[in-house]
């Protein structure tokens, strides 16, 4: 019935069946629509949960509530054209992923604090995407990806190493292209209300 309810219920189910299959997608703003205040974490939490519905092989759980389901969103064909995949072991310069992330309208920052930054110190691209809570670090040896890993910004350490990721930036659509939450969702799609 509310965001309240849905992220306790979201929090049982990924006790029983883990976060890499349960997600939560809450409304975009901080108190309500009528304020007009976006809430940057719930943003995270909204690509994360459209990102999964991305992986059509993949079984996910959208936890959600009305709030939520009203706001209209981009298509599966704006996500996709803006989301860059980097995998280790990719073939890419430092510059040009640079001259990608700025054509996303990511800021350039000494120190990622926020999504929508990226800083970057020699080798090593840190990058805070609108897909994931941390935000990654990529090591670079030459022109190549080594090392993609998640870390902690508060202590800088490490968290989670990764193969693949993908980095999406705050997608905004005009109004007439924004569709339902409801024909983003794949045609097999069970749904369940309470």
């Amino acid at each position: 019935n509310d965001e309240e309810s849905a992220g306790y219920f979201y929090n049982d189910l990924t006790q029983i069946l883990g976060k890499d299959t349960v997600y939560f997608f809450p409304s975009s703003y901080k108190h309500s629509i009528k304020y007009n205040r976006q809430d940057v974490s719930n943003g995270i939490l909204r690509t994360e949960a459209l990102n999964a519905l991305t992986a059509a092989s993949a079984f996910h759980v959208i936890v959600t509530c009305p709030d939520a389901v009203a706001e209209k969103i981009v298509s599966k064909r704006q996500l996709q054209d803006k989301t860059l995949v980097l995998k280790s072991g990719d073939a890419l310069a430092v510059d040009d992923l640079v001259d990608v992330l700025l054509q996303f309208h990511f800021n350039r920052v000494d120190f990622v604090y926020e999504p929508g930054q990226f800083s970057v110190r020699g080798g090593i691209v840190d990058i805070f995407s609108f897909s994931s809570e941390y935000p990654y670090r990529i090591d670079f040896f030459g022109n190549e990806i080594d090392t993609i890993r998640t870390f902690d910004i508060e202590s800088q350490l490490s968290k989670e190493r990764q193969t693949q990721i993908s980095v999406i930036p705050n997608v905004k659509a005009e109004k007439k292209d924004l569709i339902s939450f409801f024909n983003f969702l794949p045609e097999n799609t069970l749904l369940f209300f309470k």
